[in-house]
């Protein structure tokens, strides 16, 4: 299928969508997709668009295997609904992309806890966007090494949200800086943590 005028604006349903664009390619125009959607919907949506693509309901739910939900997202902003995961993640950066791509909470499946290494930064958002308590094994590659409060933060957010082991390497080690609470939270669990602390307050 040809289109002649390929940066007009559409919108509509996802199922009118898809098949308006169905055999299209490269569709430059702004889609605005409205109600419910599917990932197979989205996923042939962004096969289609390559121009901006907006969900007018940013909360709907999707379910899939990761390769699917990555398609159907990508180059979508804002999209903020839970996802339900159906196989499991190959390593910490693929569970990162994926939580990139929402706001909401990521469902996994039973079997789809794999140990991550990777940087605070990186795996802060992924932990806390988890549906339920992190089920496997943590390690931190680096802390935030200019702010010892936002380390803490860092720190005590991937411990909180965790029930497996969290261990910070030892070139990860970050000066922390916060009351007695955070920095026992922080440290539960962790041995051989080697950069200075910093108590500010006396309870």
């Amino acid at each position: 299928l040809t289109v002649t005028t390929s940066t007009v604006a559409l919108t509509g349903t996802a199922k009118d969508l898809v098949a308006a664009l169905d055999g299209v390619t490269t569709y430059a125009g702004k889609v605005t997709v409205t109600g419910s959607y599917t990932v197979a919907d989205l996923k042939a949506i962004n096969t289609a668009v390559s121009g901006d693509t907006v969900l007018a309901n940013k909360n709907v739910a999707l379910t899939g295997k990761i390769s699917d939900i990555t398609a159907a997202l990508t180059g979508i902003t804002d999209y903020a609904g839970a996802i339900k995961l159906t196989d499991v993640p190959a390593n910490t950066t693929e569970l990162v992309s994926i939580a990139n791509l929402t706001k909401g909470k990521i469902t996994l499946p039973a079997n789809g806890y794999i140990d991550l290494e990777g940087t605070a930064a990186e795996l802060q958002p992924v932990l806390t966007n988890i549906n339920g308590a992190y089920k496997n094994d943590v390690t931190v590659t680096a802390l935030d090494n200019l702010d010892p409060v936002k380390a803490l933060a860092q720190l005590k957010a991937i411990n909180d949200a965790t029930t497996g082991n969290v261990e910070v390497a030892a070139a990860a080690a970050s000066a922390l800086e916060g009351s007695i609470k955070d920095i026992h939270a922080a440290l539960k669990g962790i041995t051989g943590f080697t950069a200075d602390v910093t108590v500010t307050d006396t309870k």
